[in-house]
């Protein structure tokens, strides 16, 4: 069902007050191969929207309107059927496809449809979906795979309901709009015993055991209240205690699949969920968005020389939670993770009382539960290159710094930018003629949108 001149093969219009019921439908017709033009996915930080929504229109093969008491009381919505129906008002090439969500009146201009039944969410529906959606002869390219052998890690999510928010390589669990994070006061950490590998994770630990380098970490157990996320919810995590070789394992049986864990963890599905209680292993890291005292946000270039995302721009820094062993002193919590690696990599002293957890999410090339910190220091920019270049206990990870002003503008210029190309602040260990040019971590403007929304209070 590829059209050759379309880039989407169906766009949906919602309420956004019906957004659970869609998401499901969307994830499934994305699984079953179908090109999906859905806000969640489609529309991203900085995104014009009304412009984003009539290109989506515009590059989409099919309307899929999804009826309902909401969807009729939303101005929104009405706007996207305007102007599907105004491109097409004969519905004959570019269709539009109504899906009766509830038993709400349906007006006068769409009752000349035959609609989609979906109050009951059945597979003859379904089945109809796909027969009414509009085909040609034009196959899609083969890409090698079969359609759906590795399916998708935010489909995976969405199948169980979870909310996600992506930036990259990094996927946001359950944020609410009004979420302003937690204080440490706020948070419970609890010891849940060893960590013993399940019995398809000891095979893949036997194709990549090695026999140094492994370190004392804590492993993700479980997050007690993670759908809850509201300003004055206690958070409860509890952790089991493992070692480095478990994430590396992984790590490197991703690196199989071309630095893609999906098709891993895809073969493990039913063992990956629910993931707040996953019996996988998770390495826990801190990242850390810091705001310097003369109002900066802190940037750090990542070594030539790591294994894990060489050369990119990082915001503020990230360290792995560290557990105690003999002779090796580790993290009470996740907030003494994130001032550890600040003082190990930077030199300096977060302020505990104003550092927030603000976001908990999964940063899936690198098998993390990662937990997004915003943190300030007293140190101007400055003196924290000074500190930088004197103090700094961990030089290994990180090459050069800069910095970006905390400012709603100058913030959203970075996130726009692939790459960061430096400031005339920056400042690197390499020498006068390095070359500091370097596109994102991962994870890095994650952190970037982080500040907007809970410094700022904006997206």
């Amino acid at each position: 069902m590829r059209d050759g001149g379309f880039l989407y093969d169906i766009f949906i219009s919602y309420s956004s007050k019906d957004r659970r019921r869609v998401r499901r439908l969307a994830a499934r017709l994305r699984d079953d191969g179908q090109r999906v033009w859905f806000d969640e996915w489609s529309v991203l930080p900085g995104d014009f929207i009304s412009l984003k929504i009539e290109r989506g229109l515009e590059q989409s093969n099919a309307l899929v309107l999804c009826m309902s008491e909401h969807m009729f009381a939303s101005s929104w919505a009405i706007y996207e059927r305007h102007i599907a129906l105004f491109r097409d008002p004969c519905n004959d090439q570019r269709r539009i496809i109504p899906l009766r969500l509830d038993d709400a009146e349906i007006p006068p201009s769409l009752k000349i449809f035959r609609y989609v039944d979906w109050r009951r969410e059945s597979d003859e529906q379904y089945a109809l979906l796909l027969q009414a959606l509009p085909s040609t002869s034009q196959a899609p390219e083969s890409s090698g795979k079969s359609a759906g052998a590795y399916p998708d890690l935010e489909a995976c999510l969405r199948r169980r309901d979870l909310s996600l928010h992506r930036v990259d390589g990094y996927l946001e669990i359950c944020r609410s709009p009004g979420w302003r994070g937690w204080t440490r006061s706020q948070v419970r950490f609890e010891h849940a015993g060893d960590y013993k590998p399940f019995e398809q994770f000891e095979e893949v630990l036997k194709r990549h055991r090695t026999d140094g380098g492994s370190k004392p970490r804590y492993g993700l157990h479980a997050i007690c209240n993670m759908p809850l996320m509201d300003d004055h919810s206690p958070l409860r995590l509890q952790v089991f205690d493992g070692w480095y070789h478990f994430v590396d394992a992984l790590t490197q049986e991703s690196a199989l699949g071309a630095n893609d864990p999906s098709p891993f963890r895809a073969s493990m599905e039913d063992l990956f969920w629910p993931i707040e209680r996953s019996p996988f292993w998770h390495n826990i890291n801190a990242q850390v968005g810091l705001i310097t005292g003369d109002s900066r946000i802190v940037l750090m270039k990542r070594s030539p020389d790591v294994r894990i995302y060489p050369g990119r721009w990082s915001v503020g820094i990230e360290e792995q939670m560290q557990r105690t062993v003999p002779n090796v002193p580790g993290d009470t919590d996740i907030f003494a993770c994130a001032e550890r690696g600040v003082d190990e990599e930077l030199g300096l002293q977060l302020h505990s009382y104003s550092t927030l957890l603000v976001g908990i999410g999964m940063e899936w090339l690198n098998f993390s539960a990662s937990f997004i910190f915003i943190g300030r220091v007293v140190s101007t920019s400055s003196e924290i290159k000074r500190l930088w270049m004197e103090r700094a206990k961990d030089r290994y990870e990180g090459v050069a710094l800069d910095f970006i002003p905390a400012t709603p503008g100058s913030v959203r210029s970075a996130l726009a930018a692939a790459e960061w190309s430096p400031s005339s602040q920056a400042i690197s260990c390499l020498g006068s003629g390095a070359d500091l040019r370097g596109a994102w971590h991962p994870t890095a403007r994650a952190r970037l949108l982080s500040y907007l929304r809970h410094v700022e209070n904006t997206e």
